[in-house]
């Protein structure tokens, strides 16, 4: 009850909002100005929207929770990224405080793109692979980007790399090669014990149920949802002496 929560790549404060609405203090941080906007238009005395960088945003008050939900975390392809997001939580918690984050399922979006014949060893080497890969606008559309036909894995990096079509009223339609990172069960939860933190729970699960457990084989589980707690520096150190695991293998 009343706790005090930091919520990391917040888009339009969906989370805080409720949140909030059940009596906790809530910051949300986004690097979007069209969600900062968006999402302010619910300000409450106890709920305050902040445009800002999740690798680097520092409170002048430390947090009881720290969230970085529906894969804030694996956004960007360079892995020191999304680790610098990891240590931020850490920074920003209290002693013993509380990091709840989702990524998405790695061994799912194997499975699928070597049934596809699009996993690879090298990007560098595969370009007219990346090429030809079709695009869609499913980010747009439903965010539903689990397709192993639309998706390329560099199994070297960790790296999916997929082209998506963007459509909007005031201009004409743009498309991007996006690339991101996704993670295995053992290989985010050796990222955060690297980064000082025990794993409580850790489970895969769909948007559609996160309360239904399923197994990382299942053609459901999309994401991945871990609690851990804020350790101290000498756990991190431990940690980083014995763990040398690639976070996405």
């Amino acid at each position: 009850e009343n706790s005090r929560i930091l919520d990391l790549g917040c888009g339009q404060g969906r989370h805080d909002i409720l949140l909030a609405q059940a009596g906790h203090d809530v910051v949300g941080i986004d690097f979007s100005e069209i969600n900062i906007e968006s999402a302010k238009t619910n300000n409450s005395k106890n709920l305050n929207f902040i445009l800002g960088d999740a690798r680097t945003y520092k409170d002048s008050l430390r947090f009881d929770v720290v969230l970085s939900l529906y894969d804030v975390i694996g956004s960007f392809p360079s892995e020191n990224d999304n680790v610098k997001i990891v240590k931020n939580a850490y920074r920003n918690l209290k002693k013993n405080g509380i990091f709840i984050l989702s990524v998405m399922n790695m061994q799912l979006i194997r499975d699928r793109c070597k049934r596809e014949n699009n996993v690879i060893n090298s990007i560098d080497e595969n370009i007219d692979k990346l090429l030809k890969l079709k695009s869609s606008n499913t980010m747009q559309e439903t965010g539903d980007v689990f397709n192993g036909k639309m998706i390329l894995l560099d199994d070297s990096t960790g790296i999916c790399y997929r082209k998506e079509q963007f459509f909007s009223e005031n201009s004409l339609p743009e498309e991007f090669i996006v690339r991101d990172r996704r993670y295995s069960r053992r290989g985010i939860i050796s990222l955060l014990h690297r980064e000082g933190f025990s794993v409580e729970e850790v489970y895969c699960f769909n948007a559609k149920d996160i309360n239904k457990r399923l197994s990382p084989e299942s053609k459901q589980a999309k994401e991945i949802l871990v609690i851990a707690k804020k350790k101290n520096l000498f756990y991190k150190l431990f940690e980083r002496i014995f763990d040398k695991n690639q976070s996405w293998k």
